[in-house]
C-alpha cells in the first residue's frame, strides 16, 4: 500500500471503485444518475485526499460520501423512485463491500425488484406510499383507513416477505445478516 495517506485514497478508490458504484446503483437505480453520483463522490473524495485527511476505514468514509451524494442528487430530483427505506437500503448497501463485482450487485438489486413486482397491489401501495411518498405510518393509516400499528405490522410482514422471496429466487448469503434488521426495522 502507498505511504502517504493521499496516494493511499487514491490507491483504496481504485482497488473498491466496482463496489463503491454498485451501492451507489443500487440506491439510485438508475445506471446514469449513478455513474454522474459516482463521478461527484469520487471528485470529493480525491479532494478530501488532498486536504491530508486520515481515513482508517476507507469502505466506510466512501460510503457515507458516497450516501450523501446520494441524498443531494435525491434532492434535485424528487420523482426518484426507492424500493426500501433509508435503512435498509443502507443496511443492504453495507453488505455489496462484501460482494466481489458489481455484477453480483445488480444481479441482488433486480431481485428485489422482481420480487416487488410479485406483491399484491395493495402491498405495493403500501411500500410506494412508506418508501416513495415518504409517508409515516399514521399517515398511511389515515388513507386506508387502518391503525398505526396495523400498517406497521403491514410492512414489518411485506419486508419478511421481500426477504424470503429475495433468498427463494438465489441463495445469497449476504441476505440473512439483514433478517434482525426486517423483523426488527428503525422506526
Amino acid at each position: 500500500m502507498k505511504s502517504n495517506p493521499y496516494d493511499q485514497i487514491c490507491f483504496l478508490l481504485e482497488e473498491q471503485k466496482d463496489a463503491l458504484f454498485a451501492y451507489i446503483l443500487f440506491l439510485v437505480r438508475h445506471r446514469a444518475d449513478a455513474e454522474d453520483i459516482f463521478q461527484k463522490t469520487a471528485l470529493v473524495i480525491i479532494k478530501k485526499a488532498e486536504s491530508g485527511v486520515i481515513v482508517e476505514n476507507f469502505r466506510a468514509w466512501s460510503r457515507e460520501i458516497a450516501y450523501r451524494t446520494v441524498l443531494g442528487h435525491r434532492k434535485k430530483i424528487r420523482n426518484q423512485t426507492r424500493i426500501l427505506s433509508e435503512d435498509v437500503a443502507l443496511a443492504i448497501g453495507d453488505s455489496f463491500g462484501r460482494l466481489s463485482n458489481s455484477e453480483a450487485a445488480e444481479d441482488l438489486l433486480a431481485i428485489v425488484r422482481e420480487c416487488v413486482g410479485e406483491l399484491p397491489e395493495q402491498q405495493q401501495l403500501l411500500l410506494n406510499m412508506h418508501y416513495e411518498e415518504g409517508l409515516s405510518q399514521a399517515e398511511i393509516g389515515r388513507r386506508v383507513s387502518k391503525t398505526t400499528e396495523a400498517v406497521q405490522v403491514a410492512l414489518s410482514r411485506i419486508r419478511l416477505r421481500l426477504l424470503h422471496c429475495a433468498k427463494a429466487k438465489q441463495d445469497v448469503q449476504q441476505l440473512s445478516y439483514y433478517e434482525e434488521l426486517v423483523r426488527y426495522p428503525r422506526q
